[in-house]
Protein backbone atom coordinates (compact mmCIF):
# COMPACT_ATOMS: atom_id res chain seq x y z
CA UNK A 1 0.00 0.00 0.00
CA UNK A 2 1.15 3.76 -0.67
CA UNK A 3 0.94 5.95 2.16
CA UNK A 4 0.98 9.88 1.72
CA UNK A 5 1.39 11.46 4.53
CA UNK A 6 -1.19 9.89 7.12
CA UNK A 7 -3.35 9.19 5.06
CA UNK A 8 -4.72 6.08 2.41
CA UNK A 9 -3.54 7.25 -0.88
CA UNK A 10 -3.63 4.87 -3.97
CA UNK A 11 -2.18 1.20 -3.98
CA UNK A 12 -3.75 -1.26 -1.74
CA UNK A 13 -3.37 -4.41 -3.53
CA UNK A 14 -5.70 -5.71 -5.89
CA UNK A 15 -7.85 -4.35 -8.29
CA UNK A 16 -10.47 -4.09 -5.57
CA UNK A 17 -8.64 -1.36 -3.77
CA UNK A 18 -10.10 1.52 -5.41
CA UNK A 19 -13.18 0.48 -3.82
CA UNK A 20 -12.57 0.52 -0.28
CA UNK A 21 -14.03 2.81 1.93
CA UNK A 22 -10.67 3.80 3.64
CA UNK A 23 -8.93 5.21 0.36
CA UNK A 24 -8.58 8.57 1.84
CA UNK A 25 -9.46 7.91 5.67
CA UNK A 26 -6.64 9.15 8.06
CA UNK A 27 -3.82 6.58 9.25
CA UNK A 28 -5.01 6.78 12.65
CA UNK A 29 -8.71 5.26 11.62
CA UNK A 30 -7.10 1.90 10.73
CA UNK A 31 -4.03 1.67 12.38
CA UNK A 32 -4.66 3.17 15.48
CA UNK A 33 -2.04 3.78 18.55
CA UNK A 34 -2.70 1.65 21.37
CA UNK A 35 -0.16 -1.09 22.96
CA UNK A 36 0.21 -3.92 21.29
CA UNK A 37 1.85 -7.52 22.54
CA UNK A 38 -0.63 -6.74 25.94
CA UNK A 39 1.77 -4.80 27.98
CA UNK A 40 0.60 -4.19 31.10
CA UNK A 41 -1.36 -0.78 32.19
CA UNK A 42 -1.51 -0.34 28.59
CA UNK A 43 -4.36 0.68 25.66
CA UNK A 44 -5.44 -1.92 22.95
CA UNK A 45 -6.16 0.23 19.99
CA UNK A 46 -9.54 1.63 19.08
CA UNK A 47 -10.82 0.21 16.25
CA UNK A 48 -13.97 1.38 16.58
CA UNK A 49 -14.08 4.23 13.29
CA UNK A 50 -12.55 1.63 11.07
CA UNK A 51 -15.03 -1.10 11.80
CA UNK A 52 -17.74 1.62 11.09
CA UNK A 53 -15.55 2.18 7.25
CA UNK A 54 -15.71 -1.43 7.00
CA UNK A 55 -19.32 -2.23 8.05
CA UNK A 56 -19.99 -0.29 4.88
CA UNK A 57 -16.79 -1.38 2.57
CA UNK A 58 -18.12 -2.95 -0.93
CA UNK A 59 -15.06 -5.04 -0.73
CA UNK A 60 -14.48 -6.05 3.08
CA UNK A 61 -14.53 -9.94 2.13
CA UNK A 62 -11.73 -9.26 -0.80
CA UNK A 63 -9.69 -6.99 2.07
CA UNK A 64 -9.75 -9.67 4.73
CA UNK A 65 -9.08 -12.68 2.24
CA UNK A 66 -5.88 -9.97 1.07
CA UNK A 67 -4.75 -10.00 4.73
CA UNK A 68 -5.01 -13.31 6.00
CA UNK A 69 -3.20 -14.37 2.75
CA UNK A 70 -0.26 -11.94 3.66
CA UNK A 71 -0.19 -12.12 6.87
CA UNK A 72 -1.13 -8.44 7.47
CA UNK A 73 -0.20 -8.36 11.27
CA UNK A 74 -1.36 -4.92 12.03
CA UNK A 75 -4.61 -2.53 11.41
CA UNK A 76 -7.73 -3.12 10.62
CA UNK A 77 -8.77 -4.95 7.46
CA UNK A 78 -11.46 -6.71 6.45
CA UNK A 79 -13.38 -5.50 9.26
CA UNK A 80 -11.30 -7.07 11.73
CA UNK A 81 -8.74 -6.31 14.14
CA UNK A 82 -5.19 -8.91 14.45
CA UNK A 83 -6.62 -11.12 16.91
CA UNK A 84 -10.12 -11.19 15.11
CA UNK A 85 -7.73 -12.05 11.93
CA UNK A 86 -6.09 -14.46 13.84
CA UNK A 87 -9.16 -16.30 15.17
CA UNK A 88 -10.50 -16.59 11.79
CA UNK A 89 -7.17 -17.68 10.30
CA UNK A 90 -7.14 -20.67 12.71
CA UNK A 91 -11.28 -21.18 11.70
CA UNK A 92 -10.66 -21.23 7.92
CA UNK A 93 -7.47 -23.51 8.92
CA UNK A 94 -9.85 -25.90 10.48
CA UNK A 95 -13.14 -25.91 7.92
CA UNK A 96 -10.03 -26.71 5.37
CA UNK A 97 -8.32 -29.97 7.16
CA UNK A 98 -12.01 -30.91 7.93
CA UNK A 99 -13.11 -30.64 4.70
CA UNK A 100 -9.75 -32.37 3.23
CA UNK A 101 -11.06 -35.10 5.69
CA UNK A 102 -14.22 -35.43 4.08
CA UNK A 103 -13.05 -35.71 1.09
CA UNK A 104 -10.45 -38.09 2.19
CA UNK A 105 -13.20 -40.49 3.70
CA UNK A 106 -15.29 -40.39 0.50
CA UNK A 107 -12.81 -41.58 -1.90
CA UNK A 108 -12.18 -44.39 0.34
CA UNK A 109 -15.69 -45.06 0.63
CA UNK A 110 -16.11 -45.23 -3.34
CA UNK A 111 -13.17 -47.49 -3.85
CA UNK A 112 -14.79 -49.88 -1.19
CA UNK A 113 -17.85 -49.78 -3.26
CA UNK A 114 -16.50 -50.26 -6.52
Amino acid sequence: RIVTGERFNGHLPGEWADQAACQGAPMSVMFPKGTYGGQRGGKPPDYSVGRYLCATCPVKGLCLDHALEHNERHGMWGGMDPKERDAEKRKRYRAAATARSIERTAARVREIVR
